[in-house]
């Protein structure tokens, strides 16, 4: 039973299960097919929450959806891309048509290295 005082809380409401449930919440994540946001989607379909990854790969993001989407929560691929602003508003509408009620998360993870001072690369020694 919890009481009026936030710092008392019964041991049921600081049980894992409770404080990371996200089973209430609809999610973005841009660039969710690989890397971080690959693993931020796992945290977030394994604890409930339902998730839509975009990515410009349509390719990638069925097959990460068809490897993760195992619940409790689900995982739904949206390709498109995010580097214009006609991207990002496409992606705006048919999210907002799939979600009547909106979304309560978005992880802007998707990014593009455009030039040497930003572009990761490997170096092989000959």
């Amino acid at each position: 039973m919890s009481s009026d005082n936030p710092s008392t809380r019964s041991n049921e409401e600081l049980r894992a299960t409770s404080l990371f449930d996200v089973s209430h919440i609809t999610a973005v994540v841009t660039g969710g097919g690989t890397g971080i946001g690959l693993m931020i989607t796992q945290a977030l379909v394994s604890n409930g929450a339902k998730v839509y990854i975009t990515g410009r790969r349509e390719e990638v993001l069925e097959n990460t959806v068809k490897q993760y989407n195992t619940g409790p929560g689900s995982l739904h691929a949206l390709p498109g891309d995010v580097s214009s602003k006609e991207g990002c508003m496409k992606l705006a509408k048919e999210i907002e048509e799939k979600e009547s009620k909106g979304i309560q998360l978005l992880v802007n993870n998707a990014g593009i290295a455009r030039d040497d001072n930003t572009k990761f690369c490997m170096l092989h020694s000959g």
